[in-house]
């Protein structure tokens, strides 16, 4: 197969796989995704424990930086149950934002699908998926679901 043919496979393989997790190569972060303002810091929030009338409440994760910003994520817990995964990640360098504008959903739909920290590392996101994971099982931990 040459290399154009694989370059056309996989284009719309990603359009796919971005569609189902409901974001698009050129749409900005979900409404449970939060990127950090060019020239803001990240949310400083270490532990975050708010219960819902519904009985879900939300626990953060610590953030955790890397050489492209910071980053954490809080999961919408209800029982044993992840309901909904909401994260910041950096967005101050254009770079940044276009890496994370892509990771960001694709992450929390893994989370979402496992229930767990057991996700996938996203190529070409490394150092978003690494800190990601790290924040992601100090709230699955501060939850009580394990990691």
């Amino acid at each position: 197969m040459t290399a154009r043919r694989t370059l056309s496979l996989l284009v719309p393989a990603l359009a796919t796989a971005l569609g189902a997790c409901g974001g698009s190569s050129s749409s900005k972060p979900q409404s449970t995704a939060t990127t950090t303002a060019p020239g803001a810091a990240a949310p400083k929030t270490t532990t975050s424990t708010s219960k819902a009338a519904s009985g879900a409440h939300s626990v953060s994760g610590t953030v955790v930086g890397n050489r492209f910003g910071e980053n954490q994520v809080t999961l919408v817990v209800n029982g044993s149950k992840i309901q909904d995964v909401r994260y910041s990640l950096p967005a101050d360098r254009p770079r940044s934002a276009e890496i994370n504008d892509q990771a960001g959903p694709l992450l929390r739909q893994e989370v979402l699908q496992a229930q767990s920290a057991s996700i996938n590392v996203i190529s070409g996101a490394t150092f978003t998926s690494e800190a990601f994971g790290q924040s992601l099982q100090v709230a699955l931990q501060r939850a009580h679901l394990g990691a």
